[in-house]
């Protein structure tokens, strides 16, 4: 399923981007094709630590197996940090591309006098990009430095459930402002209509089954339902970093 996600999402992005890459001389085409990146690569992050209901999760302190899952089998801690890993670097490099991107089309602006965040796509883009930039350094001191930054795992875990609704958020709106990129003259006159909707059906569809589980988790919330206490987030959190042995 993640497979299938994923070389969907290639398909819109690149439909939108390719393009661009005629005109890699005009700084202004380096604004799509670097948030074309970004995006990319940000849903493949949010996938890589997805987990379905009918597979296996670590539990804390035991390294045994529980009922949570993962969109891959984690059959133990090792591979449970194994995606911890992917995550950071997918997320790093999603980083690196949104500032690039970010930069091409602030500096092209200035180059043409043009006014900056003038419409919606401008500024929820800065929305997005000043949460994602607050957020990059959470998701460091979570990673690898929890005790230190937040005083115990625990403590860390909760800051977690922050970290992720703030991330799904940005991630939300920055689906949301490539959107409303798709509507640009720039965008218009490169790609055929057909390729447009092409493109902003697949992100659509990709991004809803991304963030699957935040709808399920808001869901729970408007019903009234409390989760249960020992979550099996918490299970494979707590267990990846104490480095509970392979099972």
């Amino acid at each position: 399923m993640a497979t299938l996600l994923l070389v969907a999402l290639a398909a819109s992005l690149v439909t939108i981007a390719a393009p661009f890459l005629l005109e890699l001389n005009a700084l202004y085409s380096w604004h799509p094709l670097a948030m074309s990146v970004y995006m990319g690569l940000s849903i493949a992050g949010v996938l890589s630590l997805q987990r379905l209901p009918s597979q296996p999760a670590i539990s804390a302190g035991t390294g045994t197996v529980g009922t949570g899952g993962s969109l891959r089998v984690a059959e133990s801690a090792s591979s449970r940090r194994t995606s911890l890993a992917k995550h950071a670097l997918l997320q790093l490099v999603a980083m690196l591309s949104y500032n690039i991107g970010f930069c091409a089309i602030y500096i092209d602006r200035e180059y043409k006098n043009k006014h900056h965040f003038k419409n919606w796509h401008a500024r929820l883009g800065l929305f997005a990009y000043i949460l994602t930039m607050i957020l990059l350094p959470m998701g460091v001191a979570m990673q690898y430095f929890p005790q230190y930054s937040f005083g115990s795992l625990v403590a860390a875990r909760k800051w977690g459930v922050l970290k992720r609704v703030l991330g799904n958020t940005a991630l939300l709106v920055s689906v949301i402002v490539m959107c409303l990129g798709m509507q640009m003259h720039s965008v218009h006159d490169r790609v055929h209509v057909v390729g447009r909707w092409f493109a902003f059906l697949g992100l659509l569809g990709v991004s809803c089954a991304a963030f699957w589980n935040v709808w399920t988790a808001l869901a729970r919330l408007v019903t009234g339902e409390k989760p249960e206490p020992d979550s099996k987030e918490l299970g494979d959190y707590t267990a990846v970093l104490v480095g509970v042995t392979s099972i």
